[in-house]
């Protein structure tokens, strides 16, 4: 008889356990089935469907990489001339300050670019 009880109080066990499985699994579908709703909302809102299409077009990815490496070499271009065009006129600022030891190192630097500016290609 003690061994028909526990196998009855296993039994029991058994099914509590299967039904917190039961629950954990429903708990964890729920987690991912809202994960993969939220994946999909973000991938209609990057219009996937759209970008993929893109790729179909090889003159298009072509015209636009071109494009922006034009872009790209134009910005770099005014950006150093306008970050060379600022160091040249802080040097010229330190000259005019008449820092010794510095003015003439700075002087002779200046002189020499715009020699060479003068002079041209």
């Amino acid at each position: 008889m003690l061994g028909e009880a526990g196998g009855e109080g296993g039994e029991a066990a058994t099914r509590r356990l299967a039904e917190e499985l039961r629950a954990e699994v429903e708990r964890q579908s729920v987690r991912i089935l809202r994960r993969l709703d939220e994946l999909m909302w973000a991938a209609q809102k990057f219009d996937v469907a759209e970008f993929a299409e893109y790729f179909h077009h090889p003159r298009r990815v072509l015209l636009v990489s071109f494009a922006t490496g034009v872009a790209r070499g134009v910005g770099i271009a005014v950006g150093f001339t306008l970050l060379g065009a600022l160091v040249l006129w802080f040097l010229q600022r330190l000259v005019v300050a008449n820092l010794p030891g510095l003015g003439h190192f700075v002087a002779e630097l200046v002189r020499l670019v715009n020699r060479d500016l003068t002079l041209g290609p």
